[in-house]
């Protein structure tokens, strides 16, 4: 097996990523949030997401050189669009604003809308941290995870992150989904023809599966605990989605085709 090394890896990435007609400033975001996975270990965060990231770029689900926009429509609220691109560098952009409005209002809120996939959630919220701010950060995704007893997905896998700034140590850093598991680690077990354990998810008919191919073919996610995390799942939805003005999961275009707009 290969190793690289994160220099290596951020490389690797930028390259791929400017071969796509991702522009330097977004892949400068993108890269930076791909090597800070592989360093954490979440390689389903990291290059295993570089292939889709440049097919998408390639064909248009997501524009590689979109320009976010950001306003400021109250006092404590940061709003970015990120016009159809990756949600990395419209993060990036709504960051300054988003601390300079927590440390005047003493609370503050950053949305980013028309966003492509952030990668690992507890990157983002970690750098919040390292400014010196609690951070709670909600994110819905494609429809993946069915309400216990249905088959049909209709929210994502919804992660919900947590970081808290730590006197002469790293932030504590909490990221999970609401599911039992993220998607793409099923998408990496399959790239890798591996089974997957049994809890995971479901088949298209409901029952329980460890045929990657199964889950993914209209398949979906176990939530997490069940019930809970159903409606955990819907509580990121409302918050990430509905009070934003963005996307609900259920009309998201695919992560896992080149079809539609972007996710």
């Amino acid at each position: 097996m290969a190793r690289l090394t994160l220099e290596e890896v951020g490389t690797l990435t930028a390259k791929a990523l400017a071969a796509s007609g991702v522009s330097p400033e977004n892949a400068r975001s993108v890269t930076a949030s791909v090597v800070a996975a592989e360093a954490e270990g979440v390689h389903s965060h990291g290059l295993a997401r570089l292939p889709t990231y440049c097919a998408h770029a390639k064909v248009g689900k997501i524009d590689g050189t979109a320009v976010p926009v950001l306003t400021q429509p109250r006092p404590a609220l940061v709003r970015v669009d990120a016009a159809d691109g990756f949600a990395h560098p419209a993060i990036d952009l709504g960051l300054p604003a988003l601390f300079a409005a927590a440390r005047t209002q003493g609370l503050a809120a950053l949305a980013v809308t028309n966003s492509y996939n952030c990668g690992v959630v507890g990157y983002h919220v970690d750098r919040i941290a390292r400014a010196g701010f609690l951070a709670l950060a909600f994110v819905n995704a494609p429809a993946s995870i069915a309400p216990m007893g249905g088959k049909t997905p209709v929210f994502g896998t919804n992660p919900i992150a947590l970081a808290v700034p730590q006197a002469g140590a790293d932030p504590l850093v909490l990221d999970q989904s609401s599911s039992v598991v993220a998607k793409s680690e099923i998408m990496v077990h399959d790239q890798r023809g591996q089974d997957i354990p049994l809890g995971w998810a479901l088949d298209a008919d409901g029952q329980p599966t460890t045929s990657t191919k199964a889950a993914l073919a209209g398949g979906s996610m176990v939530p997490s605990g069940g019930h809970k995390g159903a409606g955990l799942a819907l509580l990121v939805e409302l918050l990430a989605a509905w009070l934003t003005g963005s996307s609900l999961s259920i009309d998201a275009s695919s992560f896992a085709d080149n079809a539609g707009g972007s996710p």
